[in-house]
C-alpha cells in the first residue's frame, strides 16, 4: 500500500501487508510533520542553491523538507566570491533560514590603479596626455597604455621600487 502526499506532511513509505480471507487487516501510515528550509542570497543574486548536491533554485528557495540535516551550497556568480557550504538542521514544524552571503570580488582594473600614496614609486610618475601613448612605466620601461592590459600594468606597478613618504598633515 502506498500513501498520497499531503502538503507540509512527510509521506510515509509504502507498506507491504498480507491480507488473510475472513480477517480484518489494519494498515497504519503515520504522516510526520515536515519542517521548512528557506535559503536566500545576500545580496539578491542569481546564485544556484544546492541542497545535498541537488540544484533547487536560483536567488532563493523556500521548501517543505523532512526533518534532518542538510548541506547547503551555492553556485558561482560572476563578480562575487561564492559563500562556503553551510549545514541546515530542519526540525518538524519549524522554519530554518540559511543566508548565502556573496561578497563583491576585486576587479583587475582596480588593482592596477589603486596604489596608496604612501607606497607610490620614488620617481615621479610620467604625465600622460589624453590619447597620447605613455613612453615609460614606473620602472622606466617603454610602454604604450593603449595596448597594455590591466594585469600587466599591475605587475609593472608591483615591480616598481617603493619608498615610504610622510603622510600629509
Amino acid at each position: 500500500m502506498s500513501f498520497t502526499d499531503v502538503p507540509n506532511l512527510h509521506t510515509p513509505a509504502p507498506i507491504t501487508q498480507t491480507v488473510v480471507a475472513g480477517q480484518v487487516t489494519t494498515v497504519q501510515g503515520i504522516f510526520g510533520y515536515d519542517g521548512w528550509l528557506r535559503v536566500i542570497t545576500d545580496p539578491a543574486v542569481a546564485g544556484t542553491i544546492f541542497v545535498d548536491g541537488v540544484p533547487r533554485n536560483d536567488w532563493q528557495m523556500w521548501q517543505s523538507m523532512p526533518a534532518g540535516t542538510y548541506t547547503v551550497t551555492f553556485g558561482d556568480v560572476e563578480g562575487y566570491i561564492t559563500p562556503g557550504p553551510q549545514t541546515a538542521v530542519v526540525t518538524e514544524g519549524a522554519t530554518t533560514v540559511i543566508t548565502g552571503s556573496y561578497v563583491a570580488g576585486p576587479l583587475a582594473a582596480s588593482v592596477a590603479t589603486a596604489v596608496p600614496s604612501a607606497l607610490a614609486p620614488s620617481a615621479p610618475a610620467p604625465v600622460v596626455q589624453p590619447n597620447a601613448p605613455a613612453t615609460s612605466s614606473p620602472l622606466g620601461n617603454p610602454v604604450d597604455l593603449s595596448t597594455m592590459t590591466a594585469p600587466s600594468l599591475a605587475t609593472e606597478i608591483r615591480s616598481a621600487p617603493m619608498t615610504r613618504r610622510p603622510m600629509d598633515a
